[in-house]
């Protein structure tokens, strides 16, 4: 499944290891849930923003499709409790802090109305040949955990 973050793509995987000929590691079960939440908190972001904009024009809404923020950090806590348990407790994990960013992030589309600029406006307005100046809240959390996503060991949930 390719997205707008395709560094989590196995495809993306495989062509960097061919390219340097390093032994490139797959992606985990916590890339893909990383990447699994965060395609479907920019699809609840931008049904947001589109219910918004038809909400202004008295058009209809259609009915929504994404998973609400709030279903996708129910997940996530379900499936990863121990390990935010331990994050809270203190305990330095790299997946209990990835998985607490992501919270956050599920937190920030909750909380959006979609009248403003939320996290989907902030992954379109990033301009791929400017990589380095880009500065928003939403890219750079989203960085934080698609990097801690890659550096947490490998283990099933």
């Amino acid at each position: 499944m390719l997205t707008a973050l395709p560094v989590l793509d196995d495809t993306v995987y495989a062509a960097a290891r061919t390219a340097t000929g390093l032994p490139i590691a797959e992606s985990t079960p916590l890339s893909r849930e990383i990447q699994s939440t965060i395609a479907a908190l920019l699809a609840a972001s931008l049904e947001r923003t589109r219910d918004a904009q038809r909400d202004q024009n008295n058009w209809a809404r259609p009915p929504r499709l994404a998973q609400s923020p709030q279903e996708a950090a129910d997940h996530l806590r379900r499936q990863y409790a121990a390990e935010l348990q331990a994050h809270q407790a203190g305990i330095d994990d790299v997946t209990g802090l990835a998985l607490s960013m992501l919270l956050e992030l599920a937190d920030a589309v909750d909380a959006e109305d979609g009248t403003e600029g939320g996290f989907a406006a902030a992954i379109a307005s990033i301009d791929p040949a400017r990589l380095e100046e880009t500065s928003n809240a939403y890219a750079e959390l989203v960085d934080s955990v698609v990097m801690l996503g890659l550096y947490a060991p490998v283990s099933e949930p």
